[in-house]
């Protein structure tokens, strides 16, 4: 039984800090056409459909809107998981500090954290956020960490408002 429990243990840990191993590849913000609105619901109508570099956000990271999936056109609302396929660094943020080389920073984070670590930490949680959008320029946003609904994430809804 103790080898039993044993194996269940070390197969929780092995999914859960998985996406650490998962290879990222920065993303220069001069060829987004070369990587940008590949994923998967590319074709979704919803009013964001873009790739967004975040200037001054501490890390620079893109997000690519068409990783969303579990479009609901009832409720205009959609899901996006921050995996490294739809949120990755900026490749003009590459280094061992958040800052971009390009832009100013204007969050407040470590300075000593490389942005990928970042990235790679949205992945482990599971971190994903659904869209529902109240008109085509303002939607609610819900996070969920752990992939789902738990007292977690319920939390930190709550204290986000």
């Amino acid at each position: 039984m103790e080898r039993t429990h044993q194996i269940i243990g070390a197969t929780v840990v092995a999914y859960l800090i998985y996406p650490l191993f998962m290879p990222l590849q920065a993303r220069s913000l001069d060829n987004v056409k070369e990587w940008g609105l590949k994923g998967p619901g590319k074709d979704l109508p919803i009013p964001c459909m873009g790739v967004y570099a975040f200037a001054g956000l501490n890390p620079a990271v893109t997000v690519d809107m068409s990783y969303a999936y579990d479009y609901d056109p009832k409720t205009k609302s959609f899901w996006l998981d921050f995996s490294p396929e739809a949120l990755t660094v900026a490749a003009e943020a590459t280094g061992r500090t958040f800052e971009s080389t390009k832009y100013k920073a204007t969050s407040p984070t470590p300075g000593m954290l490389p942005g990928w670590y970042t990235v790679k930490q949205f992945a482990m949680l599971r971190y994903r956020v659904k869209f529902t959008f109240e008109s085509d320029k303002v939607a609610k946003i819900t996070s969920c960490i752990g992939g789902g609904w738990s007292p977690l994430s319920w939390g930190y809804n709550k204290a986000l408002g």
